[in-house]
């Protein structure tokens, strides 16, 4: 099984991934303070700690390490971000195998880079993975790549304070509503901008990616200018890396944007990393009834009926799977 990333930057500690992650590749710099872009979108920086009893080994036992993610404003004090941007347990080959973990702070980032950053809410207030989400999830499943069962890398963290007046949330997209093969949508977020930059000072960034495919689960989106079913390095890449993990893709709607999904995993090095043009999303939609139990109906109404996942997994429309 070909091997995917996981979009997360780790930082103070060895990181070897077992599935691979996504800063934004073939974009540009979020410029402008009045864009949805920029009032929408949200850096976390992810404090993780051992525990200081086994099966930790003893060098690890109590040291802390970060991880650097990305999310969307949902309310003022709910970020949607990636289920795996928030782990229960972590691999290490060389240090145990499988090592349990405590998410000890989430700090959020609201404005563009380092020198202008003020984090709000840290400690976090709490946070709510998806019940479903495993973080052995790919272990699970034949195929990593289009899993026939959902994946459920989605997530709610709640600030201890609201978000700054600069900031406003973006309304998920409806949960009846649908996309077609070629409709753009705007990822956003702090990561890498190729597989060898340095992220010493995060940034935000867009760019625009094409709609390709539902996968066979019903609940996770392609999208991009590379081919999913033979990843490698193109020529004019386009899509999520390292740090991303967690961003939105936001659907233009109106003069506006809502959020369709969630960067959650693309190709591992061997299959171009961050330059494959290949981004898989959460869909947002078939959760709204889930994002709607954990913030509230008043914090986050839904104008759409609110549609479990295809009980088929749904298609994926123009792609050969192998």
């Amino acid at each position: 099984m070909r091997l995917i990333l996981i979009p997360i930057l780790i930082t103070g500690l060895a990181w070897p991934a077992p599935a691979a992650v996504q800063r934004i590749v073939g974009g540009e710099k979020v410029l402008d303070y009045a864009s949805p872009e920029f009032k929408h979108t949200v850096r976390l920086l992810v404090t993780l700690e051992f525990p200081k009893t086994p099966p930790v080994p003893a060098n690890l036992q109590g040291r802390t390490f970060s991880s650097r993610c990305s999310g969307s404003l949902l309310s003022d004090k709910a970020i949607l971000t990636a289920a795996h941007c928030l782990p229960a347990e972590i691999y290490l080959p060389d240090d145990g195998g499988w090592l349990p973990v405590s998410v000890r702070s989430v700090e959020a980032y609201f404005k563009r880079n380092s020198k202008e950053d003020s984090p709000s809410g840290s400690p976090h207030e709490r946070y709510v993975r998806h019940p479903g989400f495993s973080d052995r999830w790919f272990l699970e499943v034949k195929d990593a790549w289009n899993p026939d069962k959902p994946v459920n890398d989605i997530a709610v963290v709640f600030l201890k304070d609201p978000a700054p007046s600069f900031k406003s949330p973006a309304a998920p997209a409806a949960p009846g509503g649908q996309l077609n093969p070629g409709q753009e949508l705007i990822l956003v977020g702090f990561g890498k901008t190729s597989n060898a930059a340095s992220v010493e000072i995060p940034e935000m960034r867009r760019v625009a990616v094409p709609f390709r495919a539902v996968l066979r689960n019903g609940r996770d989106l392609f999208a991009g200018s590379g081919d999913i079913a033979a990843p490698g390095l193109t020529a004019d890449p386009k899509g999520g890396c390292f740090g991303d993990s967690g961003a939105p893709a936001y659907l233009p709607a109106g003069t506006g944007y809502r959020v369709a999904g969630v960067i959650a995993r693309g190709p591992d090095a061997k299959s171009g990393g961050c330059e494959a043009g290949v981004t898989i999303l959460t869909d947002v939609r078939p959760y709204a009834a889930w994002l709607q139990s954990v913030t509230g109906p008043a914090a986050l109404p839904l104008d759409g009926p609110v549609l479990t996942a295809p009980s088929d997994g749904g298609t994926a429309a123009g792609i050969s799977w192998d």
